[in-house]
């Protein structure tokens, strides 16, 4: 694969803690197509993770940029035509718009001065990349449309995606990112329709490159035990309903083990008024949250028949890769692009809308199911794996299409 001298990367906080714990696996893999990675987080934090040598840190000016925005022609331009959208919700939405332009002008501005403006800056060799489709998506949408030869592209995952999904349903400027940069790369086919049916014009851009995990090289062992050992694993958010999951638990029969891996905030109180309302016949465990090696470390020890998920809204999660990658099945709701990681083959999937009853029955359907049958679903979630969210093979292929990307004039 023929090298790219640079890779600009704009992360929300990566490589500062917590959050976008999935590029640690993506950065591995960026040294095939780039000699040098530069990390640019729009938002900072104390605890730093470690990175590749090829892979260094520039901070982004922290200021808001006010002054700018009643400067700029280019953005007060954006800020007119985006107007119609904004006032569908409101003073709101015109703060959200804002707000967006904000820090879309200071991250841009920043990005000027580091590199369109450097005298040694290699325009045919650079590759900008937003992780996420959110105001650093509009920042270098913004330059893009000042320079064309620019390589400008973006991922985009579900909450920076699905305007349903955001407490305030508007996500500014979405139309004129997705026309201005040269690609966007949705993490699932779900979020590529969605894109291509709002932007028809734009549909050519958008292209789906799945996230991965690695190989453990492990499979984890079968139960040997009679009780049924559900494992969940998510932040304490309301979007990813542990109540709902609790409720069914408490309508499930036989011996049954839940173990919890994750935390947030409430999430202590939460879990100790969990384990003293749940039925002697269900043990409770909660981990906290886990790094990825002791993740694996658990699951390499612990047999556990199947992973449980209940979100009202997703992407694709990366637990479900992760637990199928060690050959546990996953029974989750059929919510964003879940239903392209699990099938009838590998889990079982519930409607989003789905009662306590129907998750119980499900698992209850699932625990009485012979060995056999179980096996057969743990070596399905294997193949899910290998054949679709294998890591070397599916960042492999995304960084090969960043090596030749060019920008939209041809060059």
């Amino acid at each position: 694969m023929k090298k790219r001298q640079q890779l600009v990367l704009l992360t929300n906080r990566f490589p500062y803690f917590p959050g976008e714990q999935f590029l640690e696996t993506e950065l591995l893999y960026s040294s095939m197509a780039f000699s040098k990675v530069e990390l640019v987080p729009v938002h900072t934090g104390e605890q730093q993770r470690d990175v590749p040598d090829h892979v260094s840190l520039k901070l982004c000016d922290q200021a808001r940029w006010r002054s700018l925005l009643t400067h700029d022609r280019q953005s007060l331009s954006w800020l007119a035509e985006e107007m119609r959208q904004a006032s569908r919700f409101g003073i709101k939405g015109w703060l959200e718009m804002v707000n967006w332009m904000r820090h879309a002008l200071r991250i841009s501005t920043f990005l000027e001065k580091q590199w369109l403006q450097s005298p040694s800056w290699d325009l045919h060799n650079t590759v900008f990349y937003s992780y996420w489709l959110s105001p650093a998506a509009l920042a270098l949408a913004l330059l893009k449309e000042k320079n064309k030869a620019l390589v400008a592209i973006a991922r985009a995952h579900s909450g920076d995606l699905y305007e349903q999904q955001r407490p305030l349903p508007y996500l500014p400027f979405q139309r004129k990112i997705v026309g201005m940069l040269d690609e966007v790369h949705c993490i699932s086919r779900d979020g590529q329709l969605y894109l291509q049916e709002r932007y028809p014009e734009s549909a050519d851009r958008v292209a789906v490159h799945r996230l991965g995990t690695q190989d453990p090289r492990f499979i984890n062992p079968s139960n040997p035990h009679p009780s049924f050992h559900i494992v969940s694993c998510s932040y304490f958010k309301a979007v990813k309903r542990l109540p709902l999951l609790v409720e069914a638990l408490k309508e499930m029969k036989g011996s049954i083990q839940w173990t919890h891996i994750g935390g947030g905030e409430g999430f202590t109180e939460w879990a100790q008024e969990v384990k003293r309302l749940l039925p002697s016949t269900i043990t409770a465990h909660f981990t906290g949250p886990l790094s990825q090696a002791a993740l694996f470390a658990y699951y390499q020890t612990t047999p556990i028949d199947v992973f449980l998920n209940v979100s009202e809204r997703e992407g694709i999660p990366v637990t479900m890769m992760e637990a199928m990658s060690v050959g546990i099945p996953v029974i989750a709701t059929n919510a964003g692009g879940v239903s392209e990681i699990v099938d009838g083959q590998c889990g079982v999937l519930l409607p989003v809308d789905v009662s306590p009853t129907n998750i119980a029955q499900a698992l209850m359907k699932f625990k009485e199911q012979s060995k056999t049958n179980q096996e057969m679903y743990r070596q399905a979630a294997r193949r899910k794996w290998e054949t679709v969210y294998n890591a070397a093979r599916n960042y492999t292929q995304f960084y090969e299409s960043l090596a030749h990307r060019r920008g939209s004039n041809g060059n």
